[in-house]
């Protein structure tokens, strides 16, 4: 156990190395260290560290995957049993003997499927649009814009606005977390300029105008809600 202990640390090790050293590499520092070996070993130790988790903790892992399964199975028969039935009474002089209990079986099992299907679906839209998530993903989003991706996108940085103005109303931030988040942009831009980062700082730029032109349209709106209240 002591020696698993280590191994996690040590893979976890590797890995931050191989993301300081690329962020590194973003501001023009060059350390001799080989990016591809590091991402290949973390690679490797990874798989090592996933494959001995699973070998591990198989039991927890199959009960997690089984009882899930063996839920949805019986909804799935439950659910196919009910609109075969609902099927029948609908046609009751149509599927009458074998074939046509074979036809509303067949029926049945399609309708239930559609059903159980646009269940998952709506589970999942529910899960992606929850206000956290989307946060995260607007936060990860933009850090890669900035610093991780080579070029500017007019539909990526719509794209994260949208998420931006969604997670404002949803945690009704004021116009003051818009501006706070804009002086952070601007107090970025002349650190990536001093690194000669000049396309780096352009697009934090961008971030800083998008925050403050959130954040003065929320000050205006708030302001005029207070003077309708007076």
């Amino acid at each position: 156990m002591e020696f698993f202990w280590f191994y996690r640390r040590f893979t976890g090790t590797i890995f931050f190395l191989w993301l300081f050293s690329r962020l590194a590499k973003k501001f023009g520092f060059v350390f001799a260290l080989d990016l591809s070996l590091f991402s290949r070993l973390f690679l490797f130790l990874f798989l090592i560290l996933v494959a001995w988790e699973i070998r591990t903790k198989w039991s927890v892992i199959s009960r997690l995957i089984k009882n899930p399964f063996l839920k949805i199975k019986n909804e799935f028969f439950i659910m196919t049993r009910t609109t075969q039935k609902e099927i029948v009474a609908f046609f009751p002089r149509v599927l009458t003997g074998r074939i046509g209990s074979f036809l509303a079986l067949v029926l049945a099992i399609t309708v239930s499927f559609f059903r159980l299907f646009w269940g998952f679906t709506k589970a999942l839209i529910a899960f992606i649009f929850r206000p956290m998530n989307i946060m995260i993903f607007m936060i990860l989003g933009i850090f890669a814009n900035i610093f991780i991706l080579d070029f500017t996108s007019g539909l990526i940085i719509l794209f994260l606005t949208g998420s931006l103005v969604y997670v404002i109303r949803q945690y009704k931030f004021n116009g003051e977390f818009s501006v706070a988040g804009s002086l952070i942009f601007l107090t970025i831009c002349p650190f990536l300029l001093i690194f000669k980062k000049e396309q780096m700082a352009e697009k934090a730029g961008i971030w800083a105008y998008m925050f403050l032109v959130i954040g003065v349209i929320q000050m205006a709106w708030e302001s005029k809600k207070d003077f309708k209240s007076k």
